[in-house]
């Protein structure tokens, strides 16, 4: 990201032999350069080396920038620099522009053509990976979903772009879970795993209410099979642990780094409480072809909930022990315990 300073009196934003000369040429780079804030507004209103928003983007664009931030008139502008003659429309080509931050907006759908661009790469045959870097969960349409694979990044850092090419290119193993459920809609917010019980219908009239992606979902490549899960004991006092183990096969080719989540439910309570809750996770890598035995442990102080007292309590009764690979119904198998008093 070129920076708001200039070096010798030239602006980082205007300066071709910095970003092309010797950043690109010289050293390689062959990244994405994205302006900061305003940059190449700046040129004009603060830094005042261009007498033109038309001048400016063509600087911008000549000097090796490929991505312009929050400066909504370098659409236009470079429009005008091009049909004017002053910039060559390979360099607008082979550059990607118009972005910002500091704003939000009505929806969860991705902006933009963003979402044409995909089905119609989608309709060539040709394999397609989405990979969304975002801040906030997309609601993706059902053609999306044709994709081969969708890559979430989230905002992935400095090494983001080494990680996502060694996942796709399969030198490493996918072993992250979400931490968050991915709506199917905006309007189905809030959507959570955790919800209280006794909500008003379990469906919408026109959509769903299970999420699009579930919070702790995330696929490998390979598959791995839970079977067998059982408890130690199957009744325990407060001050006492509950340990249960899981067997786990990896029914694949590939090993891999098998993220085990468990869940509490209380059966009943005396306050509305949560259906499930994540008490605890482990991590176990698996070769292909091998099972193995996954030992779980949750203190039973953790199946806890906030009465109508506002106390924080064990209440002693019937509960639920689920463990899987996500928090959907189907991804979990059950064994049933007893918390007495």
């Amino acid at each position: 990201m070129p920076g708001y300073q200039a070096i010798d009196g030239v602006p980082v934003t205007a300066n071709e032999w910095l970003l092309n000369d010797v950043l690109k040429k010289e050293w390689g780079f062959t990244g994405t350069l994205v302006t900061d804030w305003d940059n190449v507004g700046r040129m004009v209103w603060e830094q005042k080396v261009c007498a033109t928003d038309v001048e400016a983007a063509t600087v911008a664009v000549s000097a090796g920038n490929d991505l312009v931030m929050n400066t909504p008139q370098f659409f236009t502008a470079a429009q005008e620099a091009v049909t004017g003659g002053r910039l060559d429309e390979a360099l607008v080509d082979a550059a990607v522009a118009l972005a910002g931050e500091g704003f939000s907006t009505a929806t969860l759908d991705l902006q933009g053509a963003q979402i044409t661009l995909v089905e119609e790469l989608i309709a060539t045959g040709t394999p397609v990976i989405v990979v969304l870097i975002q801040s906030k969960p997309s609601a993706l349409p059902a053609s999306l979903l044709n994709a081969a694979a969708v890559i979430e990044a989230f905002n992935p850092g400095m090494q983001g772009g080494r990680a996502i090419t060694e996942l796709i290119l399969g030198l490493i193993e996918p072993s992250g879970r979400l931490p968050i459920s991915f709506a199917r809609h905006v309007g189905q917010l809030p959507g959570y795993y955790n919800q209280i019980r006794g909500q008003h219908g379990d469906r919408y009239a026109d959509l769903t209410q299970e999420p699009l992606f579930a919070f702790g979902e995330g696929l490998s490549y390979t598959t791995i099979e839970y079977s067998d899960l059982r408890l130690r004991s199957t009744t325990m006092k407060a001050e006492e642990t509950i340990q249960a183990t899981v067997t786990l096969t990896n029914t694949g080719g590939r090993p891999s780094t098998e993220t085990v989540q468990a869940y509490i439910t209380d059966t009943v309570t005396s306050a509305t409480w949560a259906d499930r809750e994540l008490k605890a996770f482990t991590q176990r890598t698996i070769q292909p072809g091998e099972s193995v035995d996954v030992d779980i442990t949750i203190p039973a102080a953790h199946c806890s909930i906030v009465n109508a007292a506002g106390h924080r309590v064990v209440e002693p009764g019937s509960f639920e022990l689920l463990v899987g690979k996500s928090s959907r119904d189907h991804d979990l198998l059950r064994a049933n315990f007893t918390i007495s008093g």
